[in-house]
């Protein structure tokens, strides 16, 4: 019984010390192994569309390696490489990620890549797709990225922005806006509201921004209302130079929260605020009074 106690603390010290690790840690590890040393695996979109592998960051401590891209136009993963040879576990901030020119918001699978370990790592798309039917329609022909990484006392290592080509691109990259109702069209950046929804089940209005300006801009919505009424519409977002986004929003009632409905002949005012995204320099605020009417009858895409 004694030796049987003695081998079940001696397993028990062992798996503290190193870490019990699961098969699918051990296939990681080995996957992120390969790739760091050159040797990349079959990794390729449903359609066939491939990148090609590039390492991002090196600072000889941490080093992450974009390897692949998998996944359908409409659920998109880029995989990563990383190895972290340092005494603190690291995390990993998806803060941009563009597809054909489209700004959609992005997360990593698992953020966090503990200390003095090799792993792989994925970014995926959280949203976007639902108003964005171009994307559906076209195969993946360009990304770009922007991650920043943090140790784990939230002092920043480094960052990586990059953009690059897909196997799938032919080199026509002109994308038209989809129509309607323009309310900014200055200094490069277009904006414009596409479409709007409403039922019994709510109120949605969705909005097109274009960002051809040398900026990293900030976009957002203030002071609401409906037919003079308060009510919440709220939109914020960033766009980085270069880049395109399709953004709905709930309008509701301002208190309650509660579900509106509109018909055409109400109208619906609101604040249209463009400032600088890294200074909050504010470069066009203007009040914007629109016929509901006018945008029910828009289509977007």
């Amino acid at each position: 019984m004694k030796r049987i106690l003695a081998l079940v603390m001696a397993l028990a010290m062992l798996c503290a010390l190193t870490g019990c690790v699961s098969d699918s840690e051990r296939q990681a590890r080995k996957e992120a192994l390969n790739a760091l040393n050159g040797s990349y695996g079959s990794y390729a979109m449903n359609d066939g569309t491939t990148i090609e592998p590039i390492e991002l960051f090196n600072n000889n401590d941490v080093i992450v390696k974009l390897v692949g891209i998998i996944g359908e136009s409409d659920d998109i993963r880029l995989l990563f490489a990383v190895r972290n040879g340092t005494r603190k576990d690291i995390n990993l901030s998806a803060d941009t990620l563009l597809i054909n020119g489209w700004s959609l918001s992005s997360y990593f699978d698992e953020s966090t890549v503990k200390a003095h370990s090799v792993t792989m790592v994925s970014m995926s798309s959280m949203s976007g797709y639902d108003d964005c039917v171009y994307l559906k329609a076209v195969p993946v022909w360009s990304l770009g990225l922007d991650i920043t990484m943090y140790n784990s006392d939230y002092d920043q290592i480094g960052s990586v922005n990059y953009s690059t080509y897909t196997s799938s691109y032919t080199g026509d990259e002109n994308i038209e806006p989809p129509d309607g109702y323009t309310i900014v069209d200055e200094s490069g950046i277009l904006i414009r509201l596409t479409n709007m929804t409403t039922s019994e089940s709510g109120t949605k209005l969705t909005m097109y921004a274009q960002n051809d300006s040398s900026r990293h801009i900030a976009i957002g919505t203030n002071r609401a209302r409906l037919n003079g009424n308060p009510v919440e519409m709220w939109m914020w977002n960033g766009l980085v130079s270069g880049a395109r986004y399709l953004d709905t929003e709930r309008i509701s009632e301002e208190d309650t929260y509660g579900d509106v409905v509109v018909s055409a002949d109400d109208e619906l005012t609101f604040n249209l605020e463009v400032s600088d995204y890294d200074n909050g320099t504010t470069l066009i605020s203007k009040d914007i009074t629109v016929r509901v009417g006018d945008l029910l009858e828009l289509s977007g895409f």
